[in-house]
């Protein structure tokens, strides 16, 4: 019907009538479109309206129609802006959990190797098994220094104790009182062991008595005794041999009526002393003898007795001078006390009181945490962990976890080349999915060997000179081992030994007492304290005004110590050198142990023969290893960068944990002295160079992975449909009805088009919003995003356009589309994967794809956050990686290339197969 500035579109009659059987078929779009006449034409003349009407105007008409129909369909306006912002809010959300980590500047301590010594290569071991980052310079970066672990607590008491005691002057008099320590002994056990050598000598009575004595008066007056009687008993000479082995249990009055046991223990100046002095004291009662006894102990000057004892096995002998010892440590004492109330000493008594302990520590976690404070000392909290965002290259995380399809997890079996407690602690440590990770790192370097070819004389001197390390380990573990027969002696020596009894005996007279207390206790040592250090008796029995710390303590600490150093020192395998005929046994040696995790590595002398006896002036060596334990040497860096240094012990180390550094140290250690013939006194640290401060951004390496995902799933629902709104037109032939109304074909792509991109475009602005204002980005210019994702969207439409070209059916379209545009975003999982071989022209060539363009300019998005700079206007043209000539702005000239070329393909196709006529 055509009316004056009317147009009606209906369809055929024809085709109305042959669909009528079926479903209903929807009002077409184009209903009713109001066209005003043209200028100037005849009243009721009929004229082609729309032919008439200039382009601009037919497409705003017909973005009109659309804009109407999209208001019709509210929830899919809805679903095609909501659905994207759903998806990054997401992001949002994962960023919120991931934020920006701004790392301080990275400094590390230093490697000890194996010639630096066995202590400072151990102690570097255990503290650098998590390679510590510290904000400050390490000492070991500062000239003329090379330990690290000055602070720790057992460091600060040996330098506390050197500058306190050991360099004091007073310290230079102890060697004094050791030699007379040592004369003392050796005199005690003469008296045990060979009496015979002091027979006949013995130590006048009245040598010993004090200048102001006072026995022979009350001898005299008290006693009664006559003065010969007397005479006799002062000038006689007491048989020391008679009492080494302790106080002879025997009562004064026998003694004293028994001439044959006064000859015993008494020389007398004259033939018959014996027997007059029996005849004048043998009348007096036991405690009249007792009271004569207390008399003489009373008088003797025992500075006296221990000047005139070393004399009896040495007449020249200067004796030993009590008062120097008094002087000396009362020199001393103020030193002591200070070195104990040090910090360094508290801090020691604090964190070894659980190592005091009955039991012990209660877990391995505070048993480590104790040695940590003991050991290592570090600042700033330990110092911080560098993490590694490289370990999913070449599977070595698999290599890490023990995950190896073409090995066999090792099963545990009884080892009788071992102890029952390692192989208990070995099943415990395999057994335990935490502790089987790291034991499996471990177990090569304490209980593997090393082989080596070929085996000659030559070699062997290298390999005894490089075997040093393991040397002094086994020296360590004999010396430990050792305390297993000296400890019972000990311990037999204060609790049994007559000895010790003799020394109780002595300190627990009343006289004794009173000297020590008078000439020591102004210090603090009194003799009720040393009675209660030696005290044998059990601790229940002590009072409660006292220390209980006594010498059993001091026992048991170093008992248990020891014994738990023993039995961890027996699970190592020092025996590590086993020699092989050739290569060929070495490697086939080698698969062997790595059945069960015991090979090391294996040394290859390439320039020596089994007869070699003489070391050629230049030796060459190779060391072969697993391959899971070192680098990989088929490239010079990693694949996906990252920033901070190379500092995670796991990823970055495989050299330091895995033992190659060590063996090559010890190598060519044995290569220097057999050549020198003389000890080098050289060792070697290894220091990693400090990383300045940089930002640690984990997110972008999830950004990177799944921006461009999210982004085909946030305009997969508008891709499916777009495809179908256009393939719809076509499937009710509403497209060759505007044709016929003279509606060209590029108003109607035109449309389309714009239809489409203003849509896409207002979820572009607000994603856009999204990811700026949610902090998903932090360094990038908004406006470069922007541009970016319309440069996709344009892509993206133009695939729309070239998919719809392809189907006749709405449904199946719609259903078709939204796969094949995720199935084209899946060739960028490849070539993200084979990064290193893509180069600059093959990234072009698969960028034909737009998600693959996009994954690409997204790789470039997130490198450029990575560094702290972010997109601008001035990098977008350049690589973050080096020799790289691929860009983020390549790829946006490629997605309007694409957008291009599936437009120009879209018109073609459309031409070729225009559909339902």
């Amino acid at each position: 019907m055509l009316g004056r500035g009317k147009l009606a579109f209906n369809p055929p009659e024809k085709d109305t009538a042959a669909r009528a059987p079926g479903p209903e078929v929807p009002r077409a779009p184009f209903t009713t479109v109001a066209v005003p006449p043209p200028t100037g034409a005849p009243r009721g003349s009929p004229v082609r309206a729309v032919t008439s009407m200039g382009f601009v105007r037919q497409i705003q008409l017909l973005l009109w129609k659309n804009w109407t129909l999209r208001k019709r369909q509210k929830i899919r306006f809805v679903v095609e802006l909501v659905w994207p912002l759903s998806l990054f809010l997401i992001l949002i959300w994962l960023r919120n959990i991931n934020p920006l980590y701004s790392q301080h500047e990275c400094h590390f301590p230093n490697k000890a190797m194996p010639s630096a010594g066995m202590l400072p290569w151990l102690q570097g071991m255990f503290c650098n098994v998590n390679n510590p980052c510290f904000q400050s310079p390490t000492p070991g970066e500062s000239p003329g220094i090379v330990s690290n672990y000055n602070n720790s607590i057992l460091a600060r008491v040996y330098r506390d104790l050197q500058e306190l005691l050991m360099k004091a002057p007073e310290t230079q008099h102890l060697g004094r009182v050791w030699e007379e320590l040592h004369t003392f002994s050796q005199l005690m056990d003469t008296l045990r062991t060979h009496p015979e050598r002091v027979a006949g000598r013995g130590i006048r009575i009245r040598d010993i008595l004090k200048d102001e004595e006072t026995l022979t008066l009350f001898l005299m007056k008290n006693i009664g005794l006559s003065d010969s009687v007397v005479y006799l008993l002062v000038n006689s000479q007491v048989r020391p041999e008679q009492f080494a082995h302790g106080v002879p249990d025997l009562m004064l009055k026998d003694i004293a009526c028994n001439e044959a046991l006064l000859n015993r223990f008494i020389i007398f100046s004259q033939r018959h002393g014996a027997q007059t002095v029996r005849d004048a004291m043998c009348s007096l009662s036991q405690g009249t003898l007792q009271w004569v006894e207390d008399t003489l102990y009373a008088n003797v000057d025992f500075f006296k007795l221990f000047r005139v004892l070393p004399t009896l096995l040495d007449r020249s002998s200067q004796g030993i001078n009590l008062r120097s010892w008094g002087r000396i440590f009362s020199d001393m004492s103020p030193r002591i006390q200070e070195f104990i109330h040090r910090p360094s000493v508290q801090d020691l008594l604090w964190v070894a009181r659980p190592l005091m302990q009955t039991g012990g520590p209660e877990t391995f976690t505070q048993l480590m945490s104790i040695l940590s404070d003991l050991l290592c000392g570090y600042p700033e909290g330990g110092g911080s962990r560098v993490f590694s965002f490289n370990w999913y290259e070449d599977n070595n995380y698999k290599a890490f976890l023990g995950i190896d399809s073409t090995r066999k997890d090792p099963i545990y079996s009884y080892d009788k080349r071992t102890t029952t407690f390692c192989n208990a602690l070995i099943q415990s440590l395999e057994s335990n999915p935490l502790t089987k990770i790291a034991w499996r790192a471990a177990k090569p370097l304490l209980m593997g060997k090393i082989l080596f070819t070929p085996d000659s004389p030559a070699t062997r001197k290298i390999l005894q000179n490089a075997n040093s390390t393991f040397e002094e380990l086994e020296r360590l573990r004999k010396l430990v081992k050792a305390w297993e027969e000296v400890g019972p002696q000990i311990w037999y020596f204060f609790d049994k030994s007559t000895r010790m009894a003799t020394i109780r005996d002595t300190l627990e007279n009343p006289t004794v007492k009173a000297f020590l207390n008078s000439h020591l206790g102004e210090e603090g040592i009194t003799a009720e304290a040393v009675l209660n250090f030696l005290d044998r008796g059990p601790q229940e029995s002590q009072a409660n005004d006292v220390a209980n710390f006594n010498w059993r303590d001091v026992f048991n600490i170093t008992d248990r110590t020891l014994r738990l150093a023993s039995k961890y020192l027996e699970c190592l395998i020092l025996d590590k050198f086993e020699s092989s005929d050739d290569e060929i046994q070495l490697t086939q040696r080698a698969l062997s142990l790595l059945e069960e995790n015991r090979f090391w590595a294996g040394v290859v002398f390439s320039d020596m023969y089994p007869w070699t006896s003489v070391l050629p002036p230049h030796v060459k060596y190779k060391i072969r290893m697993d391959i899971d334990v070192v680098e990989k040497t088929n490239k010079i860096k990693d694949r996906y960068w990252d920033s901070g240094p190379r500092a995670d012990p796991v990823e970055d180390f495989r050299y330091i944990w895995g033992g190659f550094a060590y063996l090559q140290d010890m190598i060519e250690q044995g290569i220097t002295r057999s050549q020198a013939q003389v000890e080098v006194p050289v060792g070697i640290y290894l220091q990693q160079m400090p990383y300045p401060c940089f930002v640690d951004d984990s997110f972008m390496i999830i950004l990177n992975r799944c921006f461009p995902i999210f982004m085909v799933l946030a305009w997969i629902y508008s891709v499916s449909m777009t495809v179908k709104s256009i393939v719809l037109e076509k499937e009710l032939r509403l497209k060759e009805t505007l044709k016929n109304q003279g509606v060209s074909n590029a108003v109607i792509w035109c449309t389309w088009f714009l239809d489409s991109f203003s849509i896409m475009s207002m979820s572009i602005f607000l994603l856009t919003i999204f990811i700026m204002h949610g902090r998903i980005l932090h360094y990038s210019n908004p406006f470069i995003l922007f541009l970016f994702l319309l440069a996709f969207s344009m892509a993206t439409i133009m695939q729309c356009f070239l998919l719809s070209t392809f189907f006749s059916k709405a449904s199946l379209a719609a259903a078709c589309s939204g796969v094949i545009y995720f199935t084209l975003y899946l060739p960028h999982i490849l070539c993200f994967t084979w990064q290193d071989q893509m180069t600059a022209d093959l990234k072009m060539t698969v960028s034909l794809l737009a998600p693959v363009a996009f994954g690409f300019g997204t790789e470039y998005l997130s490198h450029f956050e990575e560094q702290g700079l972010g997109l601008q206007w001035s990098n977008i043209g350049k690589s973050p990686m080096e020799g790289d000539e691929f860009s983020f702005l390549m790829s946006m000239k490629m997605m309007l290339l694409d957008a291009a070329l599936y437009g120009l393909l879209a018109w073609y196709l459309d031409q070729v197969f225009p559909g339902l006529s």
